[in-house]
């Protein structure tokens, strides 16, 4: 790896355009202000879109991007045939440009990075986790300060949710259910939260789960429990635990274990994690609420479990192509009631696009992480498709560029580039990356 990859700053972000290409990305992954919603919807801001599409169109250009990559097209060949199909039962739906729009930059980071794009992300993650860090850690304690700067430096005034958002961090709104938690520079702590647990498991594989000088490992952990989210705080303890331990050696696991079952033990222990659970209601009373929402002229979310059943509804009506562009046309939307707004999770992968394209996206990430294994010389690489199952209980993630690039990487490396290493001269991670 050249010393311009090892030595990610601030300063190379916003010099070289392949690395703030890149950092945009995972900016628009997080999606902190409504600027950066423009890679899956179209909010009235004909600049906001223009912007990710003219951004692409130089980096295609400057890094003489070619498309003849049977894969891409096979893939790509699928999913218009998909939106074809969809288009002709439902109607057609401009969301089917974003579906296009995101695979062409996925395949585009992977075609100029290849796996050195893990490395990045982390990197980059550490940097926004620490401006996350400080901006949340400044806000407790002198929030009257955010109050005074924010109005005329903030990106975005937030919402509900998050109060401002000045594009690297967000402020959380104090009349939100947890005012103390860090939504560091996403548009809420939950998706902060997993985007970091990618990047701490990312961090696990480059040092070999060493945890020494790892600097960037106790910046992201401090970053994932500043934002006291379940599904984060879920990740790290069914996942990235489970991964580190099972890379060590036997006796330091022993070791390790006997830390943190105290700290898991105390942890499910917490309102936070626990409350969720217990305030979960059942279909029957969260489809009840739904269908007299009609009548106050509001909208309803079910909690996440509720929300799997009605997603398993969508999948019973429309098993083989699913219910397409927009949700609009789902059995929950036409048959039970408009105003139930159903939060992102895994299957909501086959009730949009249907069990076979849906399980086609499963095995090809299934795939990829199997394959890693080569690359990242450590044991069970198919943990990183467990983390995305994980995160995916409340977020979606295949629809966002970045993380497609990581799950299908293997699936567009060009022939040659996907043969396994031999692992003898790569002790150093970082060089390891630099062969990838």
């Amino acid at each position: 790896m050249d010393n311009k990859t090892e030595n990610i700053t601030w300063k190379r972000i916003f010099t070289d355009y392949n690395l703030f290409y890149f950092f945009m990305m995972i900016m628009y992954a997080a999606k902190g202000n409504s600027w950066m919603q423009y890679l899956s919807t179209y909010l009235g801001n004909p600049i906001a879109m223009a912007f990710p599409i003219v951004l692409t169109i130089l980096f295609i250009i400057k890094n003489k991007i070619h498309f003849r990559n049977k894969n891409f097209w096979s893939l790509m060949s699928i999913f218009v045939i998909w939106i074809i199909v969809v288009s002709i039962k439902f109607g057609f739906h401009p969301h089917a440009f974003y579906i296009i729009f995101q695979l062409l930059i996925a395949y585009c980071i992977v075609f100029v990075y290849k796996l050195k794009m893990f490395y990045q992300y982390e990197q980059i993650i550490t940097f926004l986790t620490i401006i996350g860090i400080f901006v949340w850690g400044t806000n407790l304690i002198f929030p009257s300060f955010w109050n005074i700067i924010c109005p005329y430096f903030a990106f975005d005034r937030g919402d509900s949710i998050t109060r401002y958002n000045f594009f690297f961090a967000s402020v959380l709104n104090t009349h939100s259910n947890n005012p103390f938690r860090n939504p560091g520079f996403s548009w809420e702590p939950g998706m902060n939260a997993c985007l970091i647990c990618f990047a701490i498991f990312l961090n696990l594989v480059r040092t070999q789960c060493k945890l020494k000088k790892n600097y960037n490992f106790f910046v992201l952990t401090i970053g994932l429990i500043s934002s006291f989210s379940t599904t984060g705080y879920s990740c790290f303890l069914g996942c990235i635990i489970p991964f580190f331990l099972l890379n060590r050696q036997l006796r330091h696991s022993f070791i390790y274990i006997l830390f943190i079952i105290p700290i898991i033990t105390y942890v499910y222990q917490q309102d936070f994690m626990w409350n969720k659970i217990e305030t979960l209601q059942t279909t029957d009373e969260s489809l009840y609420i739904a269908t007299t929402m009609e009548t106050e002229r509001g909208t309803y979310t079910p909690q996440r479990f509720d929300a799997l059943a009605f997603e398993i509804m969508n999948i019973q009506e429309e098993p083989l192509t699913g219910y397409g562009l927009t949700d609009k046309d789902s059995f929950v939307k036409t048959k039970l009631s408009e105003f139930i707004y159903l939060p992102d999770g895994l299957l909501k992968l086959y009730a949009k696009y249907g069990l076979f394209l849906g399980g086609l996206i499963t095995l090809l990430m299934l795939f990829t992480t199997i394959k890693l294994r080569d690359r990242w010389m450590c044991k069970n690489s198919w943990m990183f498709f467990l983390l995305y199952l994980i995160v995916s209980i409340s977020y979606h993630f295949y629809e966002t560029p970045i993380f497609i690039a990581f799950y299908f990487c293997y699936f567009w490396l060009e022939k040659g580039e996907n043969i396994k290493s031999s692992q003898k001269g790569y002790k150093n991670p970082i060089n390891f990356y630099s062969k990838l």
